[in-house]
């Protein structure tokens, strides 16, 4: 039979998701009527359950759709962005997100030990060239760029954070032509004196920088131990606020800053080059900040946006979902009984995602005995995919998050939510809206459940 605690859930559900349509309501009179009437169960497809129930014995099955769920949003923790792949430089600015801007910090290096410059030269340019790695969100427009000298140390055991901010002579900006637009050819070659380059900006900076760097004391550019000591590295910023975030490769040997001058002690003066690299040693990160003011979203720094109807989760740092079952436990009250699937469903409901592009991949987590975020069981395990790919055909998110629900029944778990993060979140700053547990349309967020007593 039935067991009456599955009708209260289903009452409660109906207290706390107002919006459930007449379909729903007369659905739950059905369930009443056939748990009633019969054995209250509904027999799944052949496929639900079979790793852990054996497949000849189908009889016993419970489905619900119904279990209450609630969710909001919230800002998301600082993130680690040193060492990572790419680091994010630009602006973007999104009708829903506000404004997000991604500034870049690198230290450069000398190429060779003991560097001795000509006595007598003339600087001709200074270039700072960064490799696109292809990826952008956004809309690629040409932009103006910054650069400023870093004035504090950076190590490379040290870690990075989005919300960092590293101290900088904002006095000089080391652009030569300061708003100068660079064009932003993501897929392009750059063409440079007829050879053809990786895609790449290259940004002129004031021959001032090459004369400091030629005439600094011998004993700094003796080694990279005393050279970075000296010169601490580079911040780079876009002025441009309608444009893209991109990610380049600094650890692409094409990602440099170059020196283009002639030793005018030669009668016939060549134009000779020096390089100053951008490596896996040098200290590279990115720092974000995000603009919810004048949004949908502002606020939320200081307070959770309830997340009935819709849900957000941006990447870098930006925002995250937690998602709460508050009745889950009530289903204890049938006795010893088996979670056969438990799969969550988050439906994506962004209009234009040809030109805001969800996220690839969302994860989730919960918080555990210590309050660290953890990966739910299901993701560590071999036997079933928990998912989370996004899904363009069907628009949503589907998770199995079956063990999980199991050892939170268990009491193996803490019963504390779970919270859905963006995945690349370092170096991308995509970000998604969610239909809430709770939405108008009949597409909800909602958790699937098949049982067995």
């Amino acid at each position: 039979m039935v067991n009456q605690s599955w009708l209260v859930d289903l009452l409660m559900n109906m207290i706390y998701n107002p919006y459930n349509s007449l379909k729903k309501l007369r659905l739950f009179y059905l369930t009443v009527f056939v748990g009633i009437l019969f054995v209250g169960c509904e027999k799944p497809e052949n496929s639900i359950g079979l790793e852990l129930q054996p497949g000849d014995d189908l009889l016993g099955y419970f489905v619900s759709d119904t279990t209450t769920l609630r969710a909001s949003s919230l800002k998301e923790d600082s993130l680690r962005t040193d060492e990572l792949t790419s680091i994010m430089l630009g602006n973007y600015t999104d009708p829903i997100f506000g404004k997000t801007r991604a500034s870049a910090v690198a230290q450069i290096k000398l190429s060779s030990s003991n560097v001795v410059f000509p006595e007598i030269f003339e600087v001709d340019s200074v270039v700072l060239s960064m490799v696109y790695s292809g990826q952008f969100y956004g809309r690629p427009v040409p932009q103006a760029f910054q650069v400023f000298k870093v004035t504090e140390d950076l190590y490379t055991d040290t870690s990075y954070f989005t919300n960092y901010r590293v101290q900088i002579d904002e006095t000089k900006d080391l652009v030569a032509s300061q708003g100068a637009i660079q064009e932003i050819s993501i897929n392009d070659f750059s063409i440079v004196d007829g050879d053809s380059l990786q895609p790449q900006v290259r940004i002129p900076l004031d021959i001032d920088l090459g004369n400091e760097l030629m005439t600094a004391d011998p004993s700094v550019l003796v080694d990279n131990i005393v050279f970075i000591e000296y010169f601490k590295g580079l911040y780079i910023r876009s002025l441009t606020e309608q444009g893209a975030v991109v990610n380049y490769d600094l650890v692409d040997s094409d990602s440099k800053l170059t020196i283009f001058y002639r030793d005018l002690d030669d009668e016939t003066p060549d134009t000779l080059s020096y390089v100053f690299n951008i490596n896996s040693d040098c200290v590279r990160f990115t720092q974000i900040e995000h603009d919810y003011s004048a949004t949908v979203l502002s606020g939320i720094e200081n307070a959770e946006v309830d997340g009935t109807e819709l849900n957000y989760v941006q990447s870098a740092a930006g925002i995250k979902t937690i998602i709460q079952f508050p009745f889950l436990e009530d289903y204890k009250s049938f006795g010893n009984i088996t979670i056969n699937k438990a799969e969550l469903i988050i439906p994506v409901v962004d209009a234009d995602i040809s030109r805001y592009s969800p996220q690839s991949l969302l994860f989730l987590l919960y918080k555990n005995e210590n309050g660290d975020n953890a990966l739910l069981p299901d993701q560590n395990t071999g036997s079933h995919s928990i998912g989370g790919n996004f899904d363009e055909s069907s628009m949503f998110y589907k998770y199995n998050i079956t063990r999980y629900v199991q050892q939170v029944l268990a009491g193996e778990i803490p019963d504390t939510g779970i919270y859905v993060v963006s995945n690349s979140a370092g170096v991308t700053v995509n970000r998604v809206v969610l239909a809430g547990p709770g939405s108008t349309s009949d597409n909800k967020m909602r958790l699937e459940l098949t049982f067995s007593e």
